[in-house]
Order: C-alpha cells, then structure tokens, then sequence
C-alpha cells in the first residue's frame, strides 16, 4: 500500500494546535484515486473540519458525523468561506459599538495597557508572560512606537496596580459557570475545575466581547463570523500557551510553568486570518438532504453510530478520515466554549466529557469500537476505511487497528513516515459471509523479519511495532480476537508485542532509554548490515531520476518513489533532499528544479574513477608500496604484508565493502567524492548497524584530498600517515544528530 502524500506546508485554520495535524490535500489525494466525481464518501468522525472540506472540494459528496459542537461550527463557516474584507467590517463593527461612553475596542486594548520601560510613553501589552500559582506576571513583551524600544521587559508596579482590579471571582466568572452549568448539576464542579484555566483578566475581557456580540444590532451572517472570531479568543484567552512558544498540542488542562496571557483584541485581529479564505464555498446541507452531485457535505449532527442506521440508501464508495486522538483537554474546553457561546443546550451532547480526566488507549479502543461496530453491516462488501493517523505513537496505532478489527474491517495494508510521525492504514469490510479468522495468519516475528529484510537497516521503533501488530492483525490470535472487550483485546496486543521486543534473542535495540522500548532503532539480532540496503535502492533511484533530466519538483519525485517503495518501505523526505544535494544542484539556484551536477555526469564519473586508482597506484609506488588490484588497490609492505588497501566509489554503497570486505578494517579505507560526506553522515545516522561496522576501523579518503596528497613532491610514509587525518568527511556525531 503506497503512502498518500500531501502538501508539504501546513495549513492555517483556527484551533488548528487541537485537531489532528494532517498534512493539507493528504485525504483528498487518496480519495481521488480511490473514487470518482460524484460518488459518496464517509467520514466517521468529522475531527478535521478542512479534511471534510477538502474531500467535498474533490468533486465528491462526503457525509460527515460530528458530535462536537465546536467543532461542527468551525465546519460549517469553514465550508461557507467568507472573505478577509467580511471578517474585518464585522470586527470593526464590534469595534465601534459602544460600552458607556467609550468604544468598545478602546475598552479592550485599555485592560493590556502599560508604559514603555525606556521613555516612559504608553505602550499596549501583546503578551504578559506568567509562572504557574504567582499572582502576577513577571514579564510583558511589547513595541513602543516612541522609542522603538521591543521585546520582553519586566513588570512594572503600575501594571500590578493596574491588574489588582480584577479579583479571581466576580460577575464574569459566575456568569461563565452558569452558561455551562447550573446551580443544581453534577457537573458544576468539574466545570469550575475547568475553569482554572483562565486567568481573571482574560474572563473578564472574554466576556464582555461575548456578551456585546450577543446585543448587537447585525445581521445573522455578520453574527455568524463575530462568533468565529470569539471562538478563537476563547482559545487565546486560556493559560495553556508555554513560554518560549514552541508547537503545542494540548492534550490536557495543565497550565505550563511558564505560560503567556495574550491580548484579546489582537488575538481577534489575528484570528481573521485563521478564519479567512480565498477559495469557492462549499455546499452543505444538514443529514439526509443531499448534497449537489458535483461535491458537497450532507453534515449528520451527532454520532456515527447514530448516523449509521441511515446509511443503507446512500451507496457510501469509501470511508476516509483522519483518525482523532484522546483530547480531554479539546472536549473539556469545546464544553466550556460551548456553554459560553451558544448556551447550555449546546452543551448537553459534552455533558460526559466533563468529569473525564484520562484519556487513555484502553479508553480509545473501546470509543472507536463504539463508534465503528455497527458500520460493516450497512455498507457494500469489501468498501474500504482509509484512515490517517497523526502524531502517531504505538497505542494510538494499536487502538486503532483493534477496533477496526473487531468492529468487522479487514486489514488490508499499513503505510508509515515515522519523521513525520504519521501513519495510513487501509481496511476493508468483510465480505459477505467471511470470517476474520479465514485469512492466514503472520505470526508477529514473521513479519518483522519480512519487513526488516526487506528494508535492510534498522527501524524506528514505531515502525517495528506496525509491522508486528500488522501481522497479527491479519489474522487475529485468539488473545485477541476472543477479548470480551476492545481494552482487553488492546492489552493482550499490547503485551503479546512487549514480549517479543523483550526477546534480545531475536532482537536488538541501538540506543533508547531504559524505561520505555519506545525509542531508539532496532533490528535483528546477530544480523550483519545488509550489502544492499532501502536508502542504498533509494538513492540509486534518485540518481537514476537526475541522469534522465531535470527533476522539476522534488515532490513529484517523493509521490514516484512513494508508489515505487509502499507500506513499510515508504522513503523519508529529508534523506530524498539529502540524496538530491549529493548528487545534484538547483538549476537555477532556488528554484526547486534539480540537475545532475557535472562532476556527477556518468562519463565524468567514470573518468574520476580510473583517475583515482592511477593515482594511488603512482602514490603507493612512490612511497615504495608493491601495489596490486585485488578488487581494491593494495599497498602491500616489501614482505607482502598489506598496509592499506583503497576502495573507491562515487556513491556511498558501502554496505558490500564493510560487510565482507577482504581485508581488515584497520587497514582499509574508503574512497568517494567529497561531496558525498553529508549523505554517508545520515545513511551512518539512520543505521547504527552499519556504523556499527565501520567504527571497527574503516577510514574515508575523499577524492580532492587524495589530488592534493599525490601532487606533493615530499610526501613519504611518514608524512601520508600525518596527513591522511586532516580532511575527514562530516560524519561528527554533532552532526550525525542534526538528522
């Protein structure tokens, strides 16, 4: 099964650090090689809203179940697709409305103001920066427009003065409990909990934009895109942003030590780009109209397995999804901003989610089995669930591929690209009459071994475990398959794989700590590196690609390669760029066209070649070595001892030379062009077994390094000895790291 590739640039939407990261155009992609123009497609869980959209933007009619009222809305005003210019008049028209005497923006931008730490002039704060329990922040980060004067600056007295109006209860607060909770519900509590994740200051501004949203005199339309941009300020107003930012996905309400409060009209202001779109809206009707034939989203408001029922009619061509990972963080706030923007009704379908703390893989096997098992009956035989799996760790995969399998799909192919932590895994329903056990069982091992001969190296330990749990899947053992529930049948997975991983018998790990096997790189015990190994295969390929043109798009090049090298094999992006930069150069430079470099020519090449052997052959003679060609050129001592012996390449297959070479590594050396060190670095970095190897002993000799050696008139043992140290290639273990 070929890994579907999407775009390489991530999209901008709102709540985007909640919802899997799946790279744009990935499911769409899939979906149009798997159906035609008109036909439906299911998207069991509606986790990814621009998923959704860009399935019904293919020319496809998707119906889509989802149960998450905030996560329904972003879909719908996603697939309406307002315009920038609508998004800022309506803002502005909050802007301008009036609380009191003042303008209603001037309210807001007055809670963050502040004085420039250098001349003393107002300043507006963008971020307060707090540490977790103090009860003030320490820092602020802002631009004066006076001086110039930007960046981190300490609080100021006057800004703790200014802070003190805002006590930690209040108006605000109550109000924002009672939208979500009453005096009498049992989840009242947990709502408070919740609350704790926002700071007194942010509520209170929170609040009075949701609360002057509500009364003012605008269209149903304008309403509509004000509450969008509410919405992604109930996000900026939380303490759940760390300090330094880095690319956070909350998955629970723990407030980091350091954490930013952010400015609620800027983060408005900001939110209209997340919102904005530029492309054509999408038709969406509410289950079961139908969508126009020409694409569209029929949106079922609820569960699947509520929704499933109804499907019998609708001949449903494929399933396709991104498949959602445990979020208490996401559901628990999704229920407060509910609450906050739409009223309690909007609440009642999160009601559970509330008084839920942990999230765990038992707990998502057994909610997927419930959201899937009765989906085969009311589809065609052999209709197929294509599902993506992001930030993908071995008990999101196993949950996954347990409750597929016992809700009635057959596993029919996995597909990884563990630097990218994503993976895709292809199921279909059963046919009629078919049983899950009928398949013919691969023992784990089995297909661990058949994957790691296949591909050569070591592997990640995530791949490792797909292969393995792969195989079980295809026929699963009755730990398994007689599990009275999805959590059991998880664990019986789960501890079936573990012992395998234990078993230093069969295999090794390199690297990795000591409390978790989820790390380092693994392979087979007692195996020598492979002569011919996938990077090796894939690099040969790229060449192959370069010496038949330009290639216009190194991602045409991945998509090729991709189809070429399916499931477990699937070839990592950067070690394509990497074999791209050996072996070619952008023509023009920036362009993103590559060309075989000159020197890279298979004439020019094969010049260097019988080039370089003459010159160790004249080098070794001068320094008074007999020199022979045994499949290496060979300086031998007077007595017929060896003392080195060369072998020369102009790629960096050296799995053939290190696995049976017929010399001894201390003694041999290695000899490419220069321009192949970067490459050899992370081919070493991604096979410890074949560093392994080379760490015995072998040495590298570039081919400029030699051309230099041989054109010095006083060169002598003593001196080629010194000087065959000073130009290694950079294989340094800082850099080998940088992969």
């Amino acid at each position: 099964m070929p890994f579907v590739l999407g775009q390489e640039e991530p999209a901008v939407e709102p709540l985007a650090r909640y919802l899997p990261p799946v790279p744009p155009g990935m499911v769409s992609s899939w979906i149009v090689r798997n159906s035609d123009p008109g036909d439906w497609i299911l998207d069991p869980f509606g986790s990814a809203p621009r998923v959704v959209i860009e399935a019904a933007r293919s020319g496809r009619r998707v119906a889509a179940a989802v149960n998450n009222p905030v996560t329904r809305f972003t879909l719908e005003v996603q697939a309406a697709a307002p315009r920038e210019a609508d998004f800022r008049a309506a803002l502005a028209d909050l802007a301008s409305s009036r609380r009191g005497e003042e303008r209603l923006e001037t309210t807001i931008r007055a809670l963050y103001a502040s004085e420039c730490a250098v001349c003393g002039h107002p300043v507006e704060v963008k971020t307060f920066l707090w540490e977790r329990g103090a009860p003030e922040p320490y820092a602020r980060i802002y631009t004066c427009s006076a001086c110039g004067d930007s960046g981190e600056r300490s609080i100021s007295p006057a800004d703790i003065e200014r802070l003190a109006g805002f006590s930690s209860g209040g108006l605000h607060r109550a109000r924002a409990l009672e939208r979500v909770a009453g005096i009498d519900d049992p989840t009242r509590e947990d709502v408070q909990e919740a609350m704790a994740c926002y700071l007194p200051r942010p509520l209170y501004a929170l609040f009075t934009l949701i609360n002057r949203v509500e009364g003012l005199p605008v269209s149903p339309a304008r309403k509509t895109l004000l509450t969008a941009l509410l919405l992604s300020a109930c996000d900026s107003a939380s303490a759940l942003w760390p300090q330094p930012p880095i690319r956070s996905h909350p998955r629970q309400l723990a407030i980091p030590n350091h954490f930013r409060e952010h400015n609620l009209w800027i983060a408005l202001e900001e939110a209209v780009r997340e919102w904005s779109s530029t492309a054509e809206p999408v038709p969406l009707v509410l289950w079961p109209a139908v969508p126009p034939e020409a694409g569209g989203i029929a949106l079922f408001q609820g569960r699947l397995k509520d929704l499933a029922a109804s499907l019998n009619p609708v001949p449903i061509r494929g399933i396709a999804a991104a498949v959602p990972r445990p979020g208490q963080a996401f559901w628990t706030l999704s229920a407060l901003w509910s609450g906050w923007l739409w009223g309690r009704e909007a609440v009642r379908p999160l009601k559970s989610v509330l008084s839920r703390r942990r999230y765990d893989w038992n707990w998502h096997a057994a909610a997927l089995e419930a959201a899937l098992a009765n989906l085969p009956e009311h589809l065609q035989p052999g209709t197929p669930l294509w599902g993506v799996f992001a930030e993908v760790e071995s008990g999101f995969l196993g949950a996954g591929l347990i409750a597929a399998s016992r809700s009635g799909f057959v596993l029919e192919g996995v597909a990884l690209k563990p630097e990218e932590s994503l993976a895709q895994i292809l199921w279909r329903s059963k046919p009629a009459g078919a049983s899950l056990g009928e398949r013919v069982p691969r023992p784990e091992k089995a297909a661990l071994v058949e994957m790691m001969e296949r591909r050569g190296e070591p592997v990640p330990y995530i791949t490792a475990y797909a292969a393995a749990a792969a195989g079980l899947m295809e026929s699963p053992p009755p730990a398994v398959a007689g599990a009275p529930g999805a959590p059991d049948a998880l664990n019986a997975l789960q501890n079936q794989l573990k012992q395998v991983f234990l078993d230093r018998g069969f295999i090794m790990r390199f690297g990795g700590g000591e409390h978790s096997q989820e790390g380092g790189m693994w392979w087979l015990a007692g195996q020598p590196p492979a002569e011919l190994t996938l990077s090796d295969r894939v690099e040969m390929d790229v060449v192959r690609a370069l010496q038949k043109g330009p290639v216009g798009d190194v991602h045409e090049l991945e998509r090729a390669l991709c189809d070429d090298y399916p499931g477990f094999l699937t070839p990592s992006l950067g070690y394509l760029k990497a074999c791209l930069e050996s072996y070619g150069q952008e023509d023009p430079p920036g362009s993103g066209r590559w060309s075989l470099r000159p020197q890279d020519q298979p004439a020019v090449r094969r010049s260097d070649l019988k080039e370089e052997e003459e010159l160790l052959q004249q080098l070794g003679r001068r320094l008074g070595y007999r020199v022979e060609n045994e499949g290496a050129v060979v300086w031998k001592l007077p007595d017929g001892g060896e003392q080195y012996a060369f072998y020369i390449m102009a790629s960096t297959l050296i799995g053939r030379y290190v696995r049976s070479a017929s010399y001894p590594a201390e003694i041999s050396l290695l000899v490419m062009p220069g321009s192949r060190s970067n490459l050899l670095a992370i081919k070493l970095r991604m096979n410890p077994v074949l560093q392994k190897y080379v760490s015995a002993g072998w040495r590298f000799l570039k081919f400029r390094h030699l051309r230099s050696l041989a054109v010095n008139p006083l060169m002598d043992r003593e001196q080629w000895a010194t000087q065959l140290e000073n130009d290694p290639p950079e294989i340094s273990a800082s850099q080998l790291s940088l992969f």
